[in-house]
This record gives structure tokens, sequence and C-alpha cells, in this order.
């Protein structure tokens, strides 16, 4: 079972895969579908894989109840809902600013430590503060962003995401903190039973109210990639689910949601041959700055 390796050793696995998973993303975007009905379709296939995986990462299902049930279903709606509102706020307002606040959403489970009796020391208060400034850094100003301006109605849409995003985080402290933490297969399994079904349904509403009749993009291509995204997926949601009951929010967080957000700049960079700009070298070096705060390894 994966989840019996050393901490180091799966805080490495997320990173990576988090990462992929970004890149299948990006591809599938690029080479099938940028539409809403396309971002749905990738949703589904994605959980399909998640669920199918999952087990298989956690060695079985193990116990089951109903706590681990229902806040599973829960999950998957926070999770859901994070993406509708998503959606919803990218065609109101600038795409460079809207991604930058609902990264920051990390800051919210980051925080939530002493809720859960955990400490915050000033060095990775320190640490905190800089990773804000790495996802403000790292977010280019796209040239669309010129005919998107910001408006009230994709501020609240913009929030309400980030709210949801960190949402995220905070219920898989919440489960891991509870006498139920044993039983995360099946928490994640109802989570993207939910995704899977909420997603099917939004394929066909998609399809049926677009004007020109948009095709579902079934097709070789537009299966694999979610596919594969989902078998990326799968790890980063199984270990930090199992990380946050094993490591302080402070750290965990942080580590889990910057580190592939360097690690994409830099793939970005070397494999994929892209010009990046000062300002994202200056958001990377930053990162690896934080990085040294929060998990301790400089401290002051």
């Amino acid at each position: 079972m994966i989840l019996a390796l050393p901490t180091l050793a799966l805080l490495a696995i997320t990173i990576v895969t988090s990462s992929l998973t970004g890149i299948t993303k990006n591809i599938f975007t690029k080479d099938v579908s940028q539409s809403t009905l396309g971002t749905w379709f990738y949703v589904l296939f994605q959980s399909i894989a998640c669920t199918v995986l999952i087990p298989i990462l956690s060695g079985g299902f193990g116990k089951i109840s109903a706590y681990s049930v229902l806040t599973g279903i829960l999950f998957g709606a926070v999770c859901c809902g994070q993406v509708i509102t998503l959606l919803k706020a990218l065609p109101l307002g600038p795409f460079s600013y809207s991604m930058v606040i609902v990264s920051l959403a990390t800051l919210i489970p980051t925080l939530s430590g002493p809720f859960f009796g955990e400490t915050i020391t000033l060095s990775q208060g320190f640490g905190i503060v800089l990773m804000v400034l790495c996802v403000v850094f790292s977010t280019d100003k796209k040239k669309e962003d010129e005919s998107r301006k910001a408006n009230a109605k994709w501020l609240i849409w913009c929030l309400v995401s980030t709210v949801l995003n960190g949402m995220i985080g905070v219920l898989q402290k919440v489960h891991q903190a509870s006498p139920h933490k044993d039983e995360l297969p099946i928490f994640l399994v109802s989570s993207f039973i939910f995704s899977i079904i909420l997603c099917g349904v939004m394929v066909a509403v998609e399809h049926k109210r677009s004007p020109v009749k948009e095709p579902i993009p079934f097709t070789k291509k537009g299966v694999l990639i979610p596919l594969l995204g989902g078998i990326t997926l799968a790890f980063p949601h199984a270990i930090n689910l199992h990380l946050a009951g094993i490591m302080p929010a402070a750290v965990m967080f942080p580590l889990v949601n910057i580190c592939p957000l360097m690690l994409t700049t830099l793939i970005a960079a070397t494999v994929f041959r892209e010009r990046l700009s000062v300002r994202r070298w200056i958001g990377f070096a930053i990162g690896v700055v934080s990085t040294l705060f929060v998990s301790g390894t400089v401290s002051f």
C-alpha cells in the first residue's frame, strides 16, 4: 500500500503527480476542448479513473461508516462546486487575477491548524507570507485580460470559488482528525461517485443547451487524456488526505500546493521550452525560500 511509504516519499509523489495532473488538463484544453462541456467531460472521466484507482492505492475499501460516506459526498459536492464557480468567474474577469485569488485559498486550510490544536511558528508564518507572494508573482498578466475588466459579479464568483477551494483542505483535515480517519478509501470513493453523477448530468445539460449542439468529445484522445489525469490525480487525493492526519496544516498545505506550482514552472521552462518572464522566475525563487521556512528547514 502506497500510504505506508515514508512521509518524505509521499510528499515527493504528491508534488510530482499534482504537477502531471495540471499538465494533462492543459493538454486536454489545447488538443481536445476549451469549452465548459469539455471541462465537465474531462472531470467526469478523471473521476471515473480516481474511483477505480483509490481503493487500489489504499489497499482496499477497509472500514465503511455513514460518517465517511456522508462527509465524502459533502467533499465531492464542494469540489464540484469549486469547479462550477470557477467556470462562472473566468469568462467575467481577468484570467490571471482569477487564478491568483483562487490559488490563495491555500491560506484557509493552512491557517486552520490552531482549530485542530496545532501551532504556527513565527518562521512558518513568514514562510506563509512568502507563499502568497509566490502565487502572485507566478501568474503573468495575459493579453486577454485587457478585454476582461474586473467587476462585482466576477469578484463574487471568484471569492466563492476561493472559499470552496479552501474548504477542500479543511474537510480533509476534519475527516482525518475524526475517529474515522482510517476510512480514507470510502471517503474519497463516495466523493468521486458524487462527482461522476453530477458531471454526467452537466455534460448532458451543456450539450443540450449549446446553440450549435457542441459535440461531446467522446474520442480516443478525449477519453484517454482525462483518464490519465485521473490516474495522476488519485495519488495526491489519497496521499494529501493521509498527510492531513499526520502533518501540521501550516506545513502540509503550503508544501502540497506551492511545490507543484514551482515544479510546473520548472517543467514549462525545461521540458516544454517556454520562455518564462522575469516575474515568474521571481515567483519561483520566492517559492523556494517560502518552502524552506514553512518546512522548518530554515527558521529564526
